[in-house]
C-alpha cells in the first residue's frame, strides 16, 4: 500500500460481490494490519449495490460516503494549517 506510505488518505468503496473487493481483501488485508496504513486507507462495502451502484438507494449511499470523505479531508487540512502564518 504505497498510497498509505505517502500519507495519502484513500477511500475504497465496493459493492458486495464486486471482483475488486475480493482483490482488495486479498492484497490489502495484510497491509491494513499496520497502523500507518490503517490511518490512511479506509474501505467500505455498500450492501445492496450492484456493480454500477443501482438501485437509487445504493447511489445515495455512495454519494453520502463520497461527500463525507471529501468533507473530512477539508477539516483535516484546516486543522493542519491552524496557527501557521501565510
Amino acid at each position: 500500500i504505497t498510497i498509505a506510505d505517502r500519507r495519502i488518505r484513500s477511500l475504497f468503496i465496493f459493492s458486495r460481490g464486486d471482483d475488486g473487493l475480493e482483490y482488495f481483501q486479498l492484497h490489502a488485508t495484510p497491509a491494513l494490519r499496520r497502523a500507518g496504513v490503517r490511518d490512511f486507507v479506509q474501505h467500505v462495502v455498500v450492501e445492496g449495490a450492484g456493480h454500477t451502484f443501482r438501485p437509487r438507494a445504493a447511489q445515495a449511499a455512495l454519494r453520502k460516503l463520497l461527500i463525507d470523505f471529501v468533507a473530512s479531508q477539508d477539516c483535516r487540512a484546516d486543522r493542519s494549517t491552524m496557527g501557521k502564518k501565510a
